[in-house]
């Protein structure tokens, strides 16, 4: 009898290890002026341009892919003070008890917790397509903490970031042919 109520047991708490039926979708559209139609002729002098519109803005480039129009890039900036948004706060509290041999305890405790080490960082990737005619724009922006851990994680291919890239874009100088 004691054998399949622990076996029971043992089932009940370990539950049922399934996937979802369907992947979870972004429910942040990408704005549409992150996609733009493109009359170039050679998209290696643009994917030049957009290499140097991205350094323009801030940012490090991570990865260029000529053949696929890739231009992948990030700029990470620190968080000064948003890890105390998520670590233990301070606690107060009276302690107390009876022990053997008739003694008494009691106290007061006072915590503090702050945590000291590097900041957080807030991580924005942003990667362009030029491709088949037409560019498109993808920003995604994470807040990451020192140890790794991701905080937050966002698409953020809004309007005016797109608006303002493109408009980046369009002020850089087309390059001379053999110009270096």
């Amino acid at each position: 009898m004691r054998t399949p109520l622990l076996l029971l047991l043992c089932l009940s708490l370990a539950g049922c290890a399934t996937g979802p039926v369907l992947m979870p979708e972004s429910t942040v559209r990408p704005a549409a002026t992150c996609q733009w139609e493109l009359v170039v002729d050679d998209n290696t002098e643009m994917l030049r341009r957009v290499a140097s519109a991205l350094e323009t803005e801030g940012f490090a480039l991570l990865n260029t892919e000529a053949e696929l129009g890739l231009v992948s890039a990030e700029r990470r900036r620190s968080m000064p003070g948003y890890r105390d948004l998520y670590a233990p706060r301070s606690s107060i509290g009276l302690f107390g008890g009876y022990g053997g041999r008739g003694r008494l305890a009691s106290g007061f405790s006072l915590g503090f917790s702050h945590y000291i080490g590097p900041d957080p960082e807030r991580v924005e990737r942003v990667s362009v397509v030029i491709a088949r005619g037409e560019g498109r724009i993808s920003r995604a922006i994470h807040v990451v903490d020192a140890d790794g851990h991701v905080r937050q994680s966002r698409s953020a291919s809004d309007d005016a970031f797109c608006r303002s890239l493109r408009d980046t874009l369009a002020r850089q100088p087309v390059r001379e042919e053999g110009a270096s």
